[in-house]
């Protein structure tokens, strides 16, 4: 004990004797490389070779600044200067600092301890600071962080740890940090959000900085107990998502930094509980677009960055509406950028600068917000395109240079041959506008548009209805609407009536619909008409021009059927066109006599239905009751075209044909010449013809002025021989 004491006297009589020193010799003992100030009582040490305190400078020194030197520790030398209220010895090759190394310094307000390589602080290491407001411990290997360690420092208020490797906080490691308003802790290995429970021991913390960490995640109210908090860094802390509560009770936060993270779309939700926050940071995230209302909430927002988002390629229209007080805007380094809407920008009166450097810009419109207002405007390093549409930047650029404002020269980079060209010195001829009017070239643009629009619609309509087109100019006011209505009697063999029932179906048609009427009706005509017929009117001259088309009397068909037994040199192909079946099951004879008019499986089809059916698909075919056709008389009684049941009936009477009979069906008549007796067998008829019969080619038939059709009478062999109408070629029978 006797010892101890002894050693402390002899230590306080050498200091008294430094003191004393120091002061009869003035700036004698000032180590090379320093400045040494007794006025200021200032001793600033540059980059030197000094690896301990010196011991022999002014005890009366209030700032000692010996940064960049080889210092290895803060021995007990330093209790000579106990009037310092400033110390700096950063980036130097402090390993350790002993317990109680500052109990002296009851004066010491600043201690700046940076980027040395201290790896361990303990509640004893910071004894005798009591009046230090700010420690730097930054860019140090401090891993952990222990109850009290901060105890000793009751007034401080700014406490640096950040660049470190921190991964562990004890939740009581800043208890007694009541006045601690910034707190660094960026840049360490954080893992998550310090616990509330670390919050509530500095009530008055106003800036805290957690960037450059893995939080990945903000969890819901993690900072609610910082009611006092104005400033929150988040940059570079891997947040991939930020919860809609995650910055719950910071009503009074005016800075946020969410910069460098990997945010894939702007978090609005979140942002929009900050009322009161002025700047914002989101640059070097993921999102692709800053959407329409993307900072609703943010009414007092006057500063917003958004710079190296790599993918960044639009602002839409109204992305900033609610941000009514902006006034600084950088867009700048977003190289994928190359849309800007119109009116993104709009509605901000105070906007004074904007910063769209080295962006992927090509052009810019001329609403995108007031161009005049601004006071500095970059738009250099983006790839303009100098042509009329941005002839309005040109003019504002003149303007802006000429009123002396800070705006930066913009180059063209399109087209080829004014690459390089400042756009501000060109003139319209060189950028091919013959109209320097924007609203001009606007409703020009529009005009043409329309237009097209207008033309590519009425194409696409006539392209559509290019039938209906047709047949109404065929038949409608372009046409001859008189000879349409002839065109259209001509291609009928019907009257209009049967006409629009020929498609019914009978009971007995074998689902083979006939390209004749269903049923005739006999027309109460007078004598001379049978079956239905479409009366035509005629005047004398038609009925002069008119060739009769007449039914082959009952003369003519009892000469045909006796001919047909005389002569078997001649291919009458007639009589297999009217074929006369039994009932029996002896047919044989009378299926020998079908032709390719009549086909054997639909005979054999009405064959057995009955006499009462039979098809329509081909040429009639009659029934008889007997085999005794020989036995019919064709020149007494006329033939009744009716059902199947009144001909059947009808087997002992005769049918007996107008001569002045017309068929409205031609292709099975044939002309008639008045005067000659003489009968030649006609050619074999064409086969049948479609549904809806047309005209014969032109040179095989006339249209007379009626409508009707007539073979020609150039025929040689039909004006020599007096050509008759084959009998069995004008025998419809109809059900």
């Amino acid at each position: 004990m006797a010892s101890k004491n002894l050693e402390t006297i002899l230590t306080l009589t050498c200091l008294v004797l430094l003191m004393v020193a120091s002061t009869t010799s003035g700036l004698a003992n000032c180590p090379a490389g320093c400045q040494c100030d007794d006025n200021t009582l200032i001793v600033q040490c540059g980059e030197g070779q000094l690896d301990v305190l010196p011991i022999a400078l002014n005890p009366s020194i209030q700032r000692l600044v010996i940064k960049n030197n080889k210092i290895k520790t803060i021995d007990s030398s330093i209790q000579f200067y106990a009037e310092l209220t400033f110390l700096d010895l950063s980036s130097n090759h402090l390993m350790n600092i002993p317990q109680r190394t500052f109990a002296y310094q009851r004066k010491l307000q600043e201690v700046h301890l940076q980027y040395n390589k201290i790896g361990q602080i303990s509640n004893k290491t910071l004894i005798g600071l009591s009046a230090v407001t700010v420690l730097n411990l930054r860019g140090n290997l401090i891993s952990e962080l222990h109850q009290g360690t901060f105890a000793p420092l009751a007034k401080i208020e700014e406490l640096n740890l950040g660049e470190n490797r921190i991964g562990y906080i004890d939740p009581k490691a800043f208890d007694g940090l009541n006045q601690l308003r910034i707190l660094y802790l960026d840049d360490n290995a954080l893992t998550s959000v310090p616990d509330p429970i670390h919050f509530q021991a500095m009530p008055s913390l106003a800036e805290l900085f957690l960037g450059t960490n893995a939080l990945m995640t903000v969890p819901p109210a993690a900072f609610q107990d910082l009611k006092g908090l104005t400033r929150l860094n988040l940059k570079g802390a891997g947040l991939r998502n930020i919860s809609h509560d995650s910055f719950l009770g910071l009503e009074s936060l005016r800075i946020l930094d969410l910069s460098d993270n990997r945010l894939a779309r702007v978090p609005t939700n979140s942002l929009s509980q900050l009322g009161r926050l002025e700047e914002l940071f989101l640059g070097q995230n993921d999102f692709e677009a800053i959407l329409e209302g993307a900072f609703v909430g943010l009414k007092q927002l006057k500063r917003l960055e958004i710079t190296g988002a790599l993918r960044l390629k639009r602002v839409m229209t109204g992305a900033f509406g609610s941000n009514t007080n902006l006034e600084y805007l950088n867009l700048a380094s977003n190289k994928m950028l190359n849309e800007i809407q119109e009116g993104a920008l709009s509605g901000l009166p105070h906007l004074k600068y904007v910063n769209l450097k080295a962006n992927g810009l090509t052009t810019l419109a001329e609403g995108l917000f007031p161009w005049q207002d601004l006071s500095t405007l970059d738009l250099s390093e983006n790839p303009i395109a100098c042509d009329c549409r941005v002839m309005w930047l040109r003019n504002v650029l003149i303007n802006k240079n000429n009123t002396g404002d800070n705006v930066s020269e913009v180059l063209c980079e399109f087209p080829e041959s004014l690459r390089g060209e400042e756009l501000k010195n060109l003139n319209p001829a060189l950028m091919g506008c013959s109209h320097t009017d924007p609203r001009k070239q606007a409703l020009i643009g529009a005009l043409l548009v329309g237009t097209a629009a207008t033309i590519t619609t009425l194409v696409l309509i006539v392209y559509r209805c290019r039938r209906k087109i047709r047949d109404y100019l065929k038949g409608g006011i372009f046409g001859n609407s008189a000879l349409g209505n002839k065109e259209r009697e001509y291609q009928k063999t019907f009257c209009d009536e049967d006409y629009m029932t020929r498609h019914q179906h009978h009971p007995c048609s074998l689902g083979i619909h006939s390209t004749f009427p269903n049923t005739y009706t006999p027309h109460n005509m007078g004598p001379a008409h049978y079956g239905p017929m479409c009366p035509v009117q005629m005047n004398g001259a038609e009925q002069k021009n008119f060739q009769q088309l007449q039914v082959p009397t009952g003369t003519i068909l009892s000469d045909k059927k006796a001919g047909k037994t005389q002569s078997n040199t001649v291919n009458d192909d007639s009589d297999s066109f009217v074929v006369h079946i039994k009932n029996s099951s002896n047919n044989a004879a009378a299926i020998q006599k079908l032709n390719h008019y009549t086909k054997p499986h639909l005979f054999q089809q009405t064959a057995a239905v009955g006499d009462s059916c039979y098809s329509y698909a081909d040429l009639p075919i009659i029934h008889s009751n007997s085999n005794q056709e020989q036995n019919i008389n064709y020149h007494q009684q006329p033939m009744h075209y009716g059902t199947s049941q009144d001909y059947s009936n009808s087997t002992a009477s005769t049918v007996e044909m107008d001569p002045n009979y017309i068929y409205s069906n031609t292709h099975y008549s044939m002309p008639l010449e008045q005067g000659n007796s003489q009968r030649v067998k006609t050619p074999t008829p064409p086969p049948v013809p479609p549904a809806l019969p047309l005209r014969n080619p032109p040179q095989m038939l006339s249209v007379s002025t009626t409508g009707r059709r007539s073979f020609n009478h150039g025929s040689k062999h039909s004006q020599a021989n007096g050509g008759h109408v084959n009998q069995a070629q004008t025998m419809r029978y109809q059900h």
